[in-house]
């Protein structure tokens, strides 16, 4: 499949590189107006690509972090966006001003909070969306978020309300349920953990519990 001309491949990045359609269309015009030698080398075709899409200002970064970071949450994603814009961040700012910066306009929240954000992006469903809050409102009953980090368990609730219905969590769950002793019941979660490592495929399910859950069980 024979490679697409570099101004092809360029205005396509454009798309990519910006978000409003007024610098999209820039970026593209910029690009046709653009003269390359008749036989270019590597380096003409990466000066058009400085000129017609050049790096982003550190502040620029940022501001595009509010985006991520405050997701579905405009009001947030705004004042955050005007927090970025009022600090004095420059290109030769030190990394430790920026990181100072961030914190500010972007404070981190308790893993409570981290998880009602990211419900709607793991789930499409409202109901979903709905149940996966529920879920880390719930969570222990913790209502001290100062010291959440601590509290809580941030990886089991992670997996509990954002897993969804997911097979491998369902049998760490059964071993809590169906083993009393605490020791066993450990070993049959670690069992699973350390012979699954990512997600239990539907089609394994009478494997793994036969491998962990009725080993440890019967034991």
């Amino acid at each position: 499949m024979p490679r697409a001309y570099p101004k092809d491949r360029i205005r396509r990045l454009c798309k990519w590189r910006f978000i409003e359609q007024e610098e999209v269309h820039q970026c593209e015009e910029c690009v046709d107006n653009y003269t390359l030698p008749a036989v270019f080398e590597y380096e003409d075709v990466w000066n058009m690509r400085k000129k017609c899409m050049p790096r982003p200002s550190r502040k620029e970064l940022l501001r595009k972090s509010c985006d991520w970071y405050y997701k579905y949450q405009e009001v947030e994603k705004a004042q955050c966006e005007a927090c970025v814009e009022k600090s004095n961040l420059h290109e030769d700012a030190s990394y430790a001003y920026e990181a100072q910066v961030r914190s500010v306009c972007m404070p981190r929240k308790p893993p409570r909070e981290r998880v009602k954000d990211a419900c709607p992006r793991r789930f499409r469903q409202p109901e979903d969306i709905e149940r996966c809050r529920t879920c880390a409102e719930e969570y222990m009953n913790d209502n001290d978020a100062a010291n959440e980090v601590h509290s809580l368990d941030v990886q089991q609730l992670y997996r509990k309300c954002l897993s969804g219905n997911n097979l491998k969590y369902r049998l760490i769950e059964e071993c809590q349920q169906k083993i009393q002793e605490p020791e066993v019941a450990k070993k049959c979660k670690d069992c699973i953990v350390n012979t699954y490592r990512w997600r239990i495929p539907e089609h394994m399910a009478r494997e793994a519990r036969k491998r962990c859950l009725l080993e440890f069980q019967d034991n």
